[in-house]
């Protein structure tokens, strides 16, 4: 009964991973984030598929796999970064420099493959079970170090004003946290049954069951893909054009389609809310157009019409959820609200007390205050 459970388990998350890969391949959009998105996947895969041949085919029938499984925790990090960064831009691009993310797990499969531990006995000093627990140590340092660097980046996008942006933001959060935490098991649960295997600790003949959250995290994968496909399929400016409620207009004169309409969007959210243009006091509309590389007179109808506001309130908009972001900022307590002002792009404190009132109907004391005291 158990082996039958494990085959079904394993058999199902390995249908629903090439599902899966074959799903986000399908559709357009998000190319790049999706492919290393895919990548990933397929580590989780192939390492289920190693766990699970090693107990009912035994090891050597599967050769390299088998090998190759003990180091594909390496990839978790990396894969991880590449996708969080590459889903935070509107264009992603895939660089050869970006390779070298894959250099750890490159160099401990060569170790293996093609000297058979043969590289570590150097001097007799190390042998296969010490360079096994080093590696353990690499590889949740590796791991944690990536996971550091992931939520970092994340938290450089929080105080996003944009919905579209702030929900792909807690997506991949997430995902991160979700990663992190099957690397950990993954470098722990490998480490003990590589040892278990050479000193036998304890019985581990249906051991595999042990690593059923693998297609576990596939199956939450798939998951999100169904309830949220905005998140896979569009970049987070789409998302969060799609989330402003984005009008479609044809305009009359200088007849703006649909297809303009949105680029000029995901151009205005991705250089307001990524890059956080609308700090500098000195934007214009006509700098705003040169940064984004269209007319002035077409950004201003899209801001207009297509947005319902007019440029300054676009641009106060994003200063003010700055602002209520940095009020807030326990690191800047010490700061005044004139220096929260000037640092969220107002060169006024009447101006920015104005546009405060109107988008929150507070004062800026009264909603230090009220934060303060939670009301």
């Amino acid at each position: 009964m158990e082996s039958l459970v494990s085959i079904l388990l394993f058999s199902a998350g390995t249908f629903q991973g090439l599902l899966l890969i074959f799903y986000l391949f399908s559709r357009t959009g998000k190319f790049i984030p999706n492919v290393i998105l895919s990548l990933f996947i397929g580590v989780l895969m192939l390492q289920a598929f190693a766990r699970f041949a090693d107990i009912y085919f035994a090891s050597v029938n599967i050769g390299p796999v088998y090998n190759i499984s003990y180091f594909l925790p390496y990839l978790y990090g990396p894969l991880s970064y590449l996708y969080i960064r590459k889903s935070i831009v509107l264009k992603p691009t895939l660089r050869i420099i970006e390779l070298v993310h894959l250099i750890p797990f490159l160099i401990s499969v060569m170790i293996v493959l093609f000297s058979g531990y043969g590289i570590i006995r150097f001097f007799e000093y190390v042998n296969v079970h010490v360079y096994n627990i080093a590696d353990t140590f690499v590889q949740l340092g590796i791991l944690g170090s990536y996971a550091y660097f992931c939520r970092r980046m994340l938290k450089n996008q929080d105080g996003l004003l944009n919905a579209g942006f702030r929900k792909s933001v807690e997506w991949l959060r997430k995902l991160s946290n979700i990663v992190t935490l099957s690397g950990i098991c993954s470098i722990l649960l490998l480490t003990f049954y590589f040892y278990n295997r050479e000193f036998n600790f304890v019985d581990f003949e249906y051991s595999v069951h042990i690593f059923s959250f693998l297609p576990l995290v596939i199956y939450w994968l798939a998951l999100n893909t169904m309830r949220h496909p905005d998140l896979f399929f569009e970049p987070a400016a789409v998302a969060a054009t799609v989330n402003s409620g984005i009008r479609n207009y044809r305009y009359q004169g200088s007849r703006l389609e649909q297809d303009q309409i949105v680029q000029i969007t995901h151009a205005l959210n991705r250089i307001m809310s990524t890059e956080r243009s609308f700090l500098d006091p000195r934007l214009t509309l006509e700098h705003l157009s040169k940064l984004i590389n269209y007319p002035k007179h077409s950004v201003s109808r899209v801001i207009n019409e297509s947005m319902g506001t007019n440029y300054n309130d676009y641009i106060n908009r994003y200063r003010i959820d700055y602002a209520k972001h940095e009020l807030v900022n326990k690191t800047k307590q010490n700061l005044t609200i004139a220096a929260i002002a000037y640092e969220s792009g107002f060169n006024s404190i009447s101006t920015f007390n104005e546009a405060f009132k109107k988008f929150t109907g507070k004062t800026p004391s009264e909603f230090k205050k009220c934060t303060k005291t939670g009301v």
